[in-house]
Formats: structure tokens, C-alpha cells, sequence
């Protein structure tokens, strides 16, 4: 799944942020019928576009459905750092269940806890 962020030129001052499996097709039915060309300003690896859009409305920018009234320094930074958050989290979980099979308290699952380290030995 992608995040990206879209612009317009008939839509001044707004850019869109969505989620898709195949960026092509989007923006082929993104532009059907529109009078002038969308642009992909920004296409990440990233599974859901929600965290993205409730950290652009924390930052009090203005919302209308998926497209956002800010510039692109904010909506690209709005995405990088929902990035990061997914990261931290995700490493967060992984070293926490490296730490219980470990500690013996999770039985240990392949790539989770390394060799001679103890778990399940």
C-alpha cells in the first residue's frame, strides 16, 4: 500500500492525500474528465493514510474529506514523520517480543529471537 500526496492546479492551496495500491490507476481516474493535470508530489510506502490526516488535523490545517488546505513542506512532513512514527512503533512491538521469547515468557517465532540466545533452548 502507498501514501501519496496529490496537487492540482485548479485546486490553489490544495493537495490531496490518499492511499492506494497502484499509484498508475489512481491517477488515471484521478484525471478523467479533470480540465487540467494532477501531480504526484509525494509517494511513500505506507500502509494507511488515516494517521497521516489526523496528524495534518492536529496541526489545525483545514480538511475537506482527503484533501488538505496547507503547502507541501506540510503535508510531505506530515507523512515523513507518520513514517517515522510507524517505524518506532513496529520496532517497539518487535523488540518487545524479542525481549519476552527471551525471557521465556512467548514461545519464539521464526526471525524473532536469534540463534543461541537462549529462547527455546
Amino acid at each position: 500500500m502507498y501514501v501519496y500526496i496529490i496537487s492540482n492546479e485548479a485546486f490553489d492551496g490544495w493537495l490531496k492525500v490518499g492511499k492506494t495500491k497502484d499509484i498508475k490507476n489512481r491517477m488515471h481516474s484521478m484525471q478523467t474528465g479533470a480540465p487540467t493535470t494532477y501531480v504526484v508530489e509525494l509517494l511513500v510506502e505506507l500502509e494507511d493514510d488515516v494517521l497521516v490526516h489526523w496528524k495534518l488535523e492536529e496541526w489545525g490545517v483545514e480538511r475537506s474529506f482527503e484533501w488538505f488546505k496547507c503547502d507541501r513542506a506540510t503535508a510531505r512532513k506530515a507523512v515523513l514523520e507518520t513514517m517515522d512514527d510507524v517505524r518506532r512503533h513496529e520496532d517497539m512491538v518487535s523488540a518487545n517480543r524479542l525481549k519476552a521469547a527471551n525471557d521465556g515468557w512467548l514461545a519464539p517465532r521464526a526471525g524473532l529471537a536469534s540463534a543461541g540466545s537462549g529462547a527455546g533452548d
